[in-house]
């Protein structure tokens, strides 16, 4: 293939790529970068690659993107981002309107929850990343099961176990805070 082949190519499918990294990532940055290492690796291999059929390149794009996007996930820089509460935004509830001493409880307990999560990501990254992506990214169990190469019995074990240490660590912080 020629160079002049593969332009035409990376034009006809790099917003493909990057629509798709987009739809998984939800970062348009990111969902960039991804779609240009993709034609890097997809122009280092131009020779070997069979521009006639267009249905089986488009797959090709997709599946590459979508393993990219999957292995990006997999880092382990990825899996080490905290999840915490944001305080700014969030809105008042009912029962807060007009009561000052319920918000400031409401952020005393999302500061535990903060602390605990965090406490939980070091000493158990493994738990951490687990509990977050099946509770709060509502990945299934068997998907995380399957990436860690573990049972979903064992998915959901290691969050019972982490939910219990959860509730046992926000116990010792409330009893810590009243004293």
């Amino acid at each position: 293939m020629t160079i002049e082949n593969f332009n035409k190519f990376y034009d006809e499918y790099q917003r493909f790529s990057a629509y798709v990294a987009y739809c998984i990532t939800k970062d348009k940055l990111l969902a960039e970068d991804i779609s240009q290492e993709i034609f890097i690796t997809l122009y280092k291999m131009r020779e070997n690659l069979d521009y006639s059929d267009h249905k089986k390149l488009k797959a090709l794009v997709f599946r590459a993107t979508t393993n990219r996007c999957n292995d990006y996930f997999r880092k382990p820089s990825t899996k080490q981002e905290m999840c915490t509460f944001d305080e700014e935004g969030v809105e008042e509830t009912p029962d807060e309107r007009g009561d000052p001493e319920a918000r400031l409880l409401r952020m005393e307990e999302e500061t535990y929850q903060r602390l605990v999560l965090r406490k939980l990501r070091m000493r158990n990254p493994q738990n951490y990343d687990i509990l977050i992506k099946t509770k709060m990214h509502r990945i299934p169990a068997s998907e995380v099961a399957e990436e860690y190469g573990i049972t979903t019995n064992n998915v959901n074990n290691r969050n019972l176990r982490s939910k219990a240490w959860i509730i046992e660590e926000l116990e010792k912080l409330r009893r810590q805070s009243h004293l």
